[in-house]
């Protein structure tokens, strides 16, 4: 393994580094679809003092002043790869990211740029609107209260099935150093759930330096003909949800939140906050979070105008914008 510069975060990633560690047991890695294999269902768990040789990667809180938010502690609940979640007196800035490999071991998810433009940490989240694939670095936690979560271990089926985007990237040889691969088939897979046929489109925010991403096209297009797995199949909002003040689910129940705390802040999807906790190690104070409104998560059509939420993504935007063209046009 690489040392550290004095002073400096160590960043190189445990699993790529032991793929490459000739003592390592594993011998399936010296090949190249090992190596594929490995990358694709999200290494291997490392959990905190799992040993002193591969210490796990350090909270950057080490090297800097944590964030920690002025506000209240939360609790939440979602369910993550099939098991149902509850966690209580969570600091509701701490990231997805941050939690699933610091806290969970779930390493497969890969923290590159960490600030939404890589794809390299790339999750599923799923509720009552559908499935989509989402940057867990610059998502917080409360912001998967209600919902399900699934990694890229939770791709694999019963006795290590591998989805079918993960058979198809191995097929084509869709990995080379394999640290963008886990983000890529869960946008895959993601996509496959929500029928989408521009392959392009949904890798649009997965960078590969490796491949060229023909190999990889190749594969989504050999996917994409295969159904969804049994065990992906009906996604959707876990059964339960925390009920947090925080966590407003009608726009009165928002009023009457910062009405008591003006101060509060606003998170919506996260994409620009998120980058103040990341990188500039912000505290962002109370905060209150839309994602649970659904009525600002609409977009309604009007004559020669549309209203959107303000809690409404882009994705649905596109869409939207997309279908209204679309009538205009037959108009």
């Amino acid at each position: 393994p690489l040392a550290p510069l004095p002073g400096s975060r160590h960043v190189v990633d445990q699993t790529i580094d032991r793929a490459s560690c000739q003592t390592w047991p594993d011998r399936k890695l010296r090949s190249k679809s090992g190596a594929q294999r490995l990358a694709l269902t999200g290494g291997l768990r490392f959990p905190a003092g799992a040993g002193d040789a591969h210490p796990p990667t350090p909270h950057r809180g080490e090297f800097g002043p944590k964030s920690k938010a002025a506000g209240r502690q939360m609790n939440i609940a979602f369910i993550l790869n099939g098991e149902s979640i509850e966690l209580r007196d969570i600091e509701p800035t701490m990231t997805v990211l941050d939690w699933l490999r610091e806290t969970r071991g779930l390493s497969g998810t890969k923290e590159g740029c960490n600030e939404g433009d890589c794809g390299a940490c790339t999750v599923m989240v799923s509720d009552a609107g559908g499935t989509q694939a989402l940057n867990a670095c610059v998502m917080f936690l409360p912001q998967l209260n209600g919902k399900t979560l699934t990694t890229v271990e939770g791709l694999s089926g019963p006795g290590g099935a591998l989805h079918p985007v993960q058979a198809a990237m191995i097929e084509h040889h869709a990995s080379q150093c394999g640290f963008c691969t886990p983000g890529i088939a869960v946008s895959l897979a993601a996509g496959q759930i929500a029928g989408e046929a521009d392959h392009t489109r949904q890798l649009a925010g997965n960078l590969c330096r490796c491949t060229g991403y023909a190999p990889i096209l190749r594969a989504a297009e050999a996917a994409a003909s295969e159904p969804v797995p049994d065990w992906l199949a009906g996604l959707g909002p876990a059964p339960t949800a925390a009920l947090e003040p925080e966590l407003p689910t009608t726009p009165e129940a928002l009023a009457s939140y910062l009405t008591r705390f003006p101060q509060a802040r606003i998170v919506g999807g996260g994409t620009d906050v998120g980058l103040w906790v990341n990188k500039d190690m912000a505290d962002l104070g109370r905060v209150v979070f839309t994602t649970q409104i659904e009525e600002m998560r609409r977009i309604e059509t009007a004559p020669y105008m549309l209203r959107i939420g303000g809690a409404a993504s882009v994705e649905q935007l596109r869409q939207a914008s997309d279908a209204y063209r679309h009538s205009n046009s037959r108009a």
